[in-house]
């Protein structure tokens, strides 16, 4: 009489089941492997956990950055200005609009007369770095990461007597930290005015 083998899920079955137990030799095999096994499995979870951490910081870092310039670059763009100084200190950049233009449509013609006036009171704009914080006009922008050590500055192309900068380069030197991954970024960007 032939017997036939049974599959291997049912032989796996059939020694779970058995009320002989487990020998010492195969519990002892078992806890070698798991020992072995443990610290690798540990080790690949805290590495992907690490990195993970390190690339979402520096994600953060360029994300601040760019919005810190983008700020900037709009309050210059948005802003009709006369001059920019740095009267305002060390770190500061300030954008004066000192000058109003009058309009006006000439009698019986297609033509308008412009006139740059002086304006009674000059309309100031401050962008500063204080204390490791952006402020745009004294309101602090709103970024996860700490800017200690950044710079903000401007090279004058034309510069006038007693009215400041009136076309230049902007300079930003950000350097970007974060103190739970204590990473350190550091970006510099440019732009003319």
């Amino acid at each position: 009489m032939i017997r036939k083998q049974q599959p291997w899920t049912a032989q796996l079955k059939a020694k779970i089941c058995d009320k002989g137990g487990v020998t010492l030799v195969e519990l002892l095999l078992t806890f070698v492997i798991m020992a072995l096994l443990t610290p690798v499995v540990f080790n690949v979870f805290q590495t992907g956990q690490k990195t993970y951490i390190k690339q979402n910081a520096e994600v953060q870092f360029r994300e601040d950055a760019d919005y810190a310039v983008t700020m900037v670059m709009n309050e210059f763009y948005r802003t009709a200005f006369d001059y920019v100084d740095n009267s305002c200190g060390d770190n500061c950049i300030r954008i004066v609009d000192s000058k109003a233009l009058d309009v006006e449509k000439q009698a019986s013609s297609a033509y308008y007369k412009i006139e740059e006036q002086e304006q009674a009171e000059k309309k100031t704009i401050s962008i500063a770095l204080d204390n490791g914080v952006l402020e745009i006009d004294g309101a602090p922008l709103e970024i996860s990461s700490d800017l200690t050590g950044s710079s903000i500055s401007y090279k004058c192309g034309a510069e006038e007597k007693d009215q400041g900068c009136r076309s230049g380069i902007i300079q930003l030197k950000l350097r970007l930290s974060d103190e739970k991954t204590n990473q350190n970024l550091i970006l510099e960007s440019e732009f003319g005015f």
